[in-house]
């Protein structure tokens, strides 16, 4: 699969769920999941957010931070982003759930054609 084609889909799904564009992590998030799409093992969160720090010159917990605002954001633009989730109406989604699902959810998209 192409590279630009994976990244594409990522950040189609991501609009989609209704993640602002203009935020920063808009752009950790779809990093994040191709990072977990190109790795042959389950991979840590702590290791992609080391990964993405490097490549950003910014520390892990602003990207943590940067995350968990952008599925704030989208909580508050997709009334119906926790029922994607799977996640209880009164639970946070987690950056891990969010992620990990997003990933899911494009490795789905990409595989069935």
């Amino acid at each position: 699969m192409v590279e630009q084609t994976k990244i594409a889909e990522i950040k189609r799904l991501l609009r989609n769920l209704g993640i602002p564009v203009n935020l920063i992590g808009y752009n950790y998030i779809a990093e994040s999941v191709n990072l977990m799409l190109n790795s042959n093992k389950i991979i840590f969160l702590i290791e992609i957010y080391k990964n993405i720090s490097v490549k950003y010159n910014v520390s892990i917990e602003s990207i943590e931070i940067s995350i968990r605002h952008a599925i704030k954001k989208t909580v508050k633009n997709n009334s119906n982003i926790k029922n994607i989730m799977r996640v209880p109406e009164d639970k946070t989604i987690s950056n891990s759930i969010f992620l990990n699902t997003i990933k899911e959810m494009v490795w789905e998209s990409l595989n069935r054609f």
